[in-house]
């Protein structure tokens, strides 16, 4: 008998270092960085916390494909 067993993709844990958080948490509020710049800020600072790529897609009402790249 086999099994299947799923695998659900997590976020890539990063250790970002306490400037680089600082810089990213600027950019989340930047009233002059691009859309795309800030949201990618917050998929890294909520990737650093180590929850699924969905869970952070949820979150962000964005695609799975677009937190994992």
């Amino acid at each position: 008998m086999s099994r299947t067993i799923k695998l659900v993709p997590t976020a890539v844990v990063m250790d970002l270092g306490e400037s680089v958080c600082a810089r990213l948490r600027r950019l989340t509020t930047s009233l002059t960085a691009q859309v795309r710049q800030a949201l990618r800020a917050k998929i890294a600072l909520a990737a650093a916390d180590g929850p699924t790529n969905a869970a952070i897609a949820r979150e962000r009402n964005v695609s799975v494909t677009t937190v994992r790249t």
